[in-house]
């Protein structure tokens, strides 16, 4: 707004006030005459209950600063899983397209889960991260993490001992659990940011 604009709403408001004060001050005289003892306890009734209502959102408005404050290196953590889940979420998810693929091409023992593969995925699921995660806000499908771990590590004992074809119903119960659990932990994580990450407008 202007400053034009500025003086111009003050003088409007200046002059309503003087049209009040010179029409209506009979009136405004008999209206608070009027007032009985029992309507000014209502009144002050009422205004106590607004009163303690917003006392009640102060210290609410309080109560989620502090536990946002707590809550920081959470919602930290939070956005590094987010970012890492999502990663190896649709990775797994392509693998598994794939696989199923496959799987409804009638190939059912052409499938080979090399070591490296294996190996990388031992290595993206055991992250530090998702350990922290779980403990700290937890996923859930944190039981879908130990079946693909528990998987992965018998997988490579096979390949270990002779490079053998994995059955491409194996293979996709494998990346099944990977895609269930990455996915978890990113809609976990998310969440966790909504709540947490920033105040809102009511509660702060």
């Amino acid at each position: 707004m202007t400053k034009a604009g500025k003086l111009l709403t003050v003088a409007t408001a200046m002059a309503a006030l003087v049209v009040i004060v010179v029409f209506y001050r009979d009136v405004g005289a008999e209206w608070l005459g009027c007032l009985s003892e029992t309507r000014v306890r209502e009144w002050i009734a009422a205004l106590s209950g607004w009163a303690a209502a917003i006392a009640a959102l102060a210290t609410i408005r309080t109560m989620q600063r502090h536990h946002r404050e707590e809550r920081h290196q959470d919602v930290v953590l939070a956005t590094q899983v987010f970012a890492l889940s999502e990663q190896h979420h649709d990775e797994a998810r392509e693998r598994l397209a794939l696989l199923r693929q496959l799987e409804a091409a009638g190939d059912k023992e052409d499938v080979l889960l090399h070591k490296d593969e294996l190996s990388a995925w031992k290595i993206r699921i055991e992250d530090p991260l998702y350990d922290r995660f779980d403990v700290q806000i937890g996923s859930p499908g944190f039981l879908d993490r130990a079946k693909a771990r528990n998987m992965i590590a018998n997988l490579m004992r096979g390949v270990e001992d002779g490079d053998k074809r994995t059955h491409v119903t194996v293979a996709i119960g494998l990346f099944q659990l990977l895609v269930a659990y990455t996915g978890g932990c990113a809609a976990g994580a998310r969440e966790f940011k909504r709540k947490w990450g920033k105040p809102s407008w009511l509660l702060g």
